[in-house]
């Protein structure tokens, strides 16, 4: 994955978003709410596969990760 030049707060306190060096997809959108719907994609399953994440955004240069509304990003953000 490109390297993660900022990390930007969301409305949301349980999302961020990882700002990019590069673009990760050429065009679209990818979008999955759960582990199931990101297995065959190789970003998705890898933030899912971290526990904690119930979803993931992603598109050009930016990542967006939600996480359980009980765990803490000091714990994901290294990691993602």
């Amino acid at each position: 994955m490109p390297k993660v030049i900022n990390i930007e707060p969301t409305p949301n306190p349980d999302a961020l978003k990882f700002i990019l060096q590069r673009p990760i997809l050429k065009s679209g959108v990818r979008s999955f709410r759960d582990f199931a719907a990101a297995v065959g994609d190789p970003l998705g399953s890898s933030l899912f596969a971290l526990g904690k994440v119930t979803s993931v955004f992603y598109m050009d240069r930016f990542v967006t990760v939600n996480k359980e509304t009980t765990a803490e990003w000091s714990d994901l953000i290294d990691a993602v």
